[in-house]
């Protein structure tokens, strides 16, 4: 089954919640903060070892970003 993309607006709602801002995630990852923003509004693709990076830094799991 292919991920649906679209659910990874979950991590700007926890991102949000944390009080996390986009530079903080990007700089975590290791990744600019305009991807960031492409992650969390479904605008690209992020590979599996990049999303789990990105949990981490969220205090959350993969399988809640992805959780229909």
């Amino acid at each position: 089954k292919d991920i649906d993309f679209i659910l990874l607006a979950r991590i700007k709602e926890i991102r949000t919640h944390k009080g996390f801002t986009q530079k903080f995630v990007a700089s975590s990852v290791k990744v600019n903060t305009s991807h960031i923003s492409n992650i969390e509004n479904g605008k690209v693709k992020i590979p599996l070892p990049q999303l789990v990076n990105v949990c981490n830094v969220l205090g959350t799991t993969v399988d809640y970003v992805l959780k229909n």
